[in-house]
């Protein structure tokens, strides 16, 4: 069973994220450290950016069975396959480094998040901050979609 860690250095953040009411709803951006940990993995995935949480600089940790509970486990193994490109990740012996790999991403992923609240000092719960942040990113997506995707299909 594996047990995935948000760094020491990141608690704060993940608090502000994941445990602090926000002003608008009186609820957190992300209901739990499992969800959170999701989207900085996507954020430092996509940012090219990973890095491994030093064991001792250890802080809010998140079982691999939250994960399976939200049925959220397949976005690990679906990040693995393509970080490594190799189905090999998911054999019995190897899926702790499927873990560890969301674990470097998401740690990754939280100094680029942290980086962005510190872009927006007056935004005290960090709703506008990850709102414009996505926003932004989803545009310049949106600008390379010139035509519709059609779906490779083999028989």
């Amino acid at each position: 069973m594996a047990i995935i860690y948000i760094s020491d250095a990141h608690k704060d953040v993940a608090e502000r994220l994941a445990r602090d009411s926000t002003t608008i709803a009186d609820k957190s951006i992300f209901p739990t450290y499992m969800h959170l940990m999701a989207f900085a993995a996507m954020v430092g995935y996509a940012n090219g950016t990973s890095c491994p949480v030093d064991p001792k600089d250890r802080g809010p940790e998140v079982d691999e069975q939250v994960f399976a509970r939200h049925e959220m486990d397949g976005l690990v193994y679906l990040l693995a396959l393509e970080a490594t490109e190799d189905c090999d990740i998911l054999r019995a012996g190897k899926v702790n480094e499927a873990w560890r790999l969301i674990e470097s991403y998401a740690e990754g992923g939280f100094k680029i998040i942290q980086q962005w609240l510190l872009d927006a000092p007056g935004d005290v719960d960090g709703v506008d901050a990850l709102l414009s942040r996505i926003t932004e990113i989803a545009s310049e997506k949106a600008k390379f979609v010139t035509e519709p995707l059609q779906p490779r299909i083999d028989f």
